[in-house]
């Protein structure tokens, strides 16, 4: 029960699940609602990326839960291109979440319906896009039928939605830059 998949399929499921209560915000119509999401949106998408940084140290051998040397890893990571052309991009997708962890004391603007659609979308955009590098790595590392055995163990709203979609596609990516620590 203490085999590596075991602990990062763990760390998977908290990443999924936050990844989750961050997609189905959308389908809320309520624009007030909407606003004051703004609470809770952007811790949400910084602790799906943060629980996948952990997922993928721990395929490496590394146990690490604190903040800033997560951080520090993921700062070799972008240096090292892992989430795009670090000299040609204004950003990379971890560059604006790491702002935003429940310690974090951001200004909250009010904003209209679209306005915060917005903001959502990129949200999403750049969680699925780390999510994605994150468990192309994982399942590389592990193989192909250790992943499926993890994602098997998940709940049927995770597996049967965005997780089993991505699980589907990840031998089909092409470009893949390995994440040593």
């Amino acid at each position: 029960m203490n085999s590596p998949n075991t602990a990062v399929g763990k760390l998977l499921l908290n990443a999924w699940s936050a990844e989750y209560a961050l997609k189905i915000i959308p389908s809320i119509h309520d624009t007030e609602y909407l606003n004051h999401s703004l609470d809770w949106v952007f811790p949400q998408a910084y602790y799906a990326a943060i629980f996948s940084v952990r997922a993928v140290l721990l395929t490496n051998g590394i146990h690490e839960a604190n903040p800033e040397r997560l951080e520090q890893h993921i700062a070799q990571w972008v240096q090292n291109g892992a989430y795009g052309l670090t000299g040609q991009q204004p950003s990379n997708p971890f560059a604006d979440l790491l702002t935003y962890n429940l310690k974090s004391h951001f200004p909250r603007p009010y904003m209209n319906g679209p306005e915060v659609a917005g903001i959502h979308r990129k949200l999403m955009s750049d969680v699925q896009a780390i999510a994605s590098i994150h468990e192309t790595h994982i399942q590389r590392k592990f193989g192909a039928s250790a992943y499926q055995e993890i994602v098997e163990g998940i709940p049927d709203y995770l597996r049967n939605a965005f997780v089993g979609v991505r699980t589907v596609l990840l031998p089909y990516k092409r470009v893949y830059q390995p994440l040593y620590c």
